[in-house]
């Protein structure tokens, strides 16, 4: 068995998916000017908005998930209390943890 059909099996579509064509221009798309102007509310907003995005699509399905999702999230107390849960159950069971 003979591996120098190899190199020129996977080298040459390498190479060539490399080659775009003579004198390649990108596409323009021209941006509507109402893009390219700053508007007067940009950069401001209300925190209460912010911290109940999803109410803006007036789902009550996903109000309902989201406050199950809030409810069911203990927070990072809770890792520590489970880490203290752990070395404990370690020692009383005569084991060590490093």
């Amino acid at each position: 068995m003979n591996p120098r059909w190899i190199v020129p099996v996977f080298l040459g579509p390498l190479v060539t998916s490399c080659a775009v064509g003579p004198k390649y221009m990108p596409p323009q798309s021209p941006m509507p000017p109402s893009w390219h102007a700053v508007s007067a509310t940009a950069g401001t907003f209300d925190r209460s908005t912010i911290e109940r995005w999803w109410t803006a699509f007036q789902d009550p399905l996903l109000d309902d998930l989201v406050v199950r999702a809030i409810d069911g999230n203990l927070g990072w107390s809770s890792c520590a209390g489970g880490e203290n849960q752990t070395k404990t159950a370690a020692v009383l069971a005569g084991t060590r943890l490093g």
